[in-house]
């Protein structure tokens, strides 16, 4: 009877302890299966970081690509300029178009081109290549013509009253080294007359925002050219394009 009571006293207690483990098991094996990530230590806290610097820093490189590619302007435009020469070409002129029985009173105006980079400040910062031509005396029938060129090659400052978006009103400035000739042809012949100046340019005007390619810019310019045997101011109205 002893036996008997404290086997059974004994199975008693394995099925009382039984149940509990059975429930525990029964818990725990659906959440084993569905997140066994609990097995494993948890991800440490500080990887996640660690992925928005990632995000961060493949944002910044981004960036820093696009501002490389704005990082660099173009400048291209063209013109109509009324130039006004001292006497020392005055004359020469007169005597050419009486002459060659032409004249001209206009010359065409071209930046060929302006090249920009940006700058810590509101401003770009470049470099210009401009030339302005005038045919002032024409003479068909005998092939023969007198002509004025002016080649500038210019340090240039370009300021934008919306920096960012080049746009809005603008102001230009250069400062730099020009190369008047003047163009004697006599049937198929060519006499040039060169002489070193230097020259000096302020423009005002406005820009627009011209889509993705860039600016359309309006502006009107004054150019000083002063040598020691010459000199030419010229006025001009312009039309270009920012890049």
């Amino acid at each position: 009877m002893v036996t008997t009571s404290f086997g059974k006293t004994l199975t008693t207690k394995k099925r009382r302890l039984q149940s509990p483990l059975k429930a525990i098991f029964f818990v725990f094996l659906p959440l084993l299966l569905l997140c066994p990530e609990i097995l494993v230590a948890s991800p440490n806290a500080d990887l996640l970081p660690e992925k928005n610097t990632y995000s961060k820093s493949m944002a910044l490189q981004i960036e820093s690509s696009e501002s490389l590619d704005d990082a660099w302007f173009f400048l291209v435009n063209t013109g109509v300029s009324r130039p006004v020469y001292s006497s020392s070409i005055q004359k020469k002129i007169d005597a050419e178009k009486e002459f060659r029985q032409g004249q001209s009173n206009t010359a065409g105006v071209f930046d060929l081109p302006g090249i920009y980079h940006r700058t810590p400040l509101p401003v770009l910062a470049g470099i210009v290549l401009n030339a302005e031509l005038e045919h002032v005396a024409h003479n068909w029938r005998e092939n023969s013509s007198y002509a004025i060129h002016t080649y500038t090659i210019a340090p240039s400052l370009l300021f934008f009253q919306n920096s960012d978006q080049r746009t809005g009103w603008m102001i230009r400035g250069d400062m730099g080294f020009t190369r008047i000739l003047q163009i004697q042809q006599v049937d198929n012949t060519f006499h040039k007359d060169p002489s070193d100046a230097y020259s000096v340019l302020g423009a005002l005007g406005y820009g627009w925002k011209a889509g993705n390619i860039g600016s359309l810019l309006l502006f009107t310019s004054y150019a000083h050219t002063q040598s020691p045997e010459h000199q030419i101011n010229s006025l001009a109205f312009n039309m270009g394009f920012l890049l």
